[in-house]
């Protein structure tokens, strides 16, 4: 290799026209199936197939035989070696004239990506040695008034017989809210409480003689006026209790399958929103117009006409909520996606808040998360017989604002 000249300009030499000595060889330009020479890009790498060369020993010989088939390699790329085939009997022509012979040569494909970079054991270690705990800070943390405490329950089934049946129910959901106003008093001394609170009802808070095709009548020991009725003083009394505790409240309520009006065999027979779970909570609502001003703090929020589901921001952080039956097989993450595609609000939602599977699940789905809150029924008798599984009942509470939620609870 002749002064200046780099080890790039020397393979580049040896892929036009290897040489023995100080004679030139032609070697044979048939190409195992596979191994044409060439470069290959994708998203974040390149492949580079070399020709038959001499033997490569080293990673600098690696680079200058990448480099040589006209590859530029930036800094912070390097050249992985990914595979080598040794062909012992390629054919060469030493000199113009002469006869043809054998010699070995090498092939070699290789990965060009961005190198990472490595750092020492040792650095973590040093950082880890010279964490201090952090000083209790004297001042205390402000709350943020804009973010807003949720408490979100549904599939109460009253009417139901199973487990423990309706009385057991109403039993669960009073200690649920009395639990949920202390945890509300809770946050209160820790100056954490906003002052802001949303009740969802997530639907099928009524059994009904609907779902099925009318197969759960023989279990349901209520008729359908009681079990609204039943549901509605119940709406009243978490929304007078929690009034009490907050500056500001508002309720929302969504449709289940249970609570639909009518069917005609297994289909819906009527509008969407024509349902005893949005009836009970609009009766309600009517009802506290009519007691002056001591509720005007209350607001209420429901679907539009033939709409499921009810899209708000709570303090900077978008939250959804619907029943969970119109999702098909239960693929959350399809159906928001087919929202969002459709320009649907709550497909736009940080939050998706559902029912209808009766048990808790709590999963992130890049910046949004999805939260099915669990029944408060005692248990589904043709659930646990089939399966043998009976989920915990419960209330869900939660702290939502600026995108995100936290300070999850369950009563």
């Amino acid at each position: 290799m002749t002064l200046g000249e780099s080890l790039a300009d020397k393979v580049k030499k040896m892929l036009e026209q290897p040489s023995v000595g100080n004679q030139h060889v032609k070697i044979n330009r048939k190409h195992p199936t596979g191994w044409e020479p060439g470069v290959k890009y994708d998203k974040d790498a390149m492949s580079v197939t070399t020709d038959a060369v001499p033997k490569l020993n080293d990673e600098d010989s690696w680079k200058a035989a990448v480099e040589a088939l006209g590859v530029s390699l930036p800094e912070g790329w390097k050249v992985t070696l990914v595979e080598a085939k040794y062909d012992g009997s390629s054919w060469q022509r030493q000199n113009e004239g002469e006869d043809a012979t054998t010699a070995p040569v090498w092939r070699y494909k290789f990965r060009v990506d961005q190198s990472v970079g490595n750092i020492s054991a040792d650095e973590l270690f040093s950082v880890i040695d010279k964490h201090r705990v952090r000083k209790k800070s004297q001042e205390e943390t402000p709350v943020n008034l804009s973010s807003v405490w949720l408490l979100a329950t549904g599939d109460w089934q009253l009417g139901k017989s199973d487990g423990d049946g309706a009385v057991g129910t109403v039993q669960r959901i009073l200690e649920a809210t009395d639990k949920a106003v202390d945890r509300i008093r809770e946050l209160k001394r820790l100056k954490k409480f906003p002052g802001t609170a949303a009740l969802f009802l997530t639907g099928d808070c009524v059994e009904g003689f609907v779902s099925q095709g009318g197969g759960n009548i023989w279990r349901t020991n209520m008729t359908m006026t009681e079990q609204v009725r039943a549901y509605r003083r119940l709406v009243m009394h978490m929304t007078t209790i929690l009034a009490n505790e907050v500056d500001h409240l508002q309720i929302l309520a969504v449709p289940g399958n249970h609570g639909e009006t009518l069917r005609i065999g297994r289909n819906l027979a009527t509008r969407v929103d024509d349902s005893w779970d949005i009836d009970a909570v609009v009766a309600v609502e009517e009802a506290l117009r009519h007691k002056g001003d001591a509720y005007d703090h209350v607001k209420f929020t429901l679907p539009g006409v033939d709409e499921s589901t009810v899209t708000v921001d709570l303090g900077g952080t978008v939250v959804g909520c619907a029943h969970g039956h119109l999702i098909q097989r239960g693929d959350v993450k399809k159906w928001i996606g087919e929202q969002a595609r459709n320009m649907s609000p709550i497909g736009d939602a940080h939050l998706i808040i559902t029912g209808h599977r009766h048990h808790l699940r709590v999963e992130s789905m890049g910046p949004r998360t999805w939260i099915q809150v669990p029944a408060m029924e005692a248990e589904s008798t043709w659930w646990r017989n089939r399966t043998g599984e009976v989920a915990p009942p419960g209330m869900v509470s939660l702290l939502t604002g600026d995108k995100t939620w936290g300070d999850l609870a369950v009563h």
